[in-house]
């Protein structure tokens, strides 16, 4: 059974969504704030998801100390 390349759907030949919410998380943890990708885009949202999961983790470690 061979694949038939022509019938992939772009979607299928994308980088898998979790490297961007890794870029995103680590863009954080860096002091980034520029998004690489269309904020409209499946993957600039990952990507300001895993920007916000950082934020929210580094939140939690500042108000525990507090």
């Amino acid at each position: 059974m061979s694949i038939n390349t022509n019938t992939l759907r772009t979607a299928d030949r994308r980088a898998p969504l979790k490297i961007q919410f890794q870029q995103g998380y680590y863009a954080f943890l860096k002091g980034w704030l520029v998004n690489q990708y269309e904020l409209v885009s499946v993957q600039g949202q990952e990507w300001q998801r895993g920007w916000n999961a950082g934020y929210f983790e580094q939140l939690d470690h500042i108000t525990k100390k507090a």
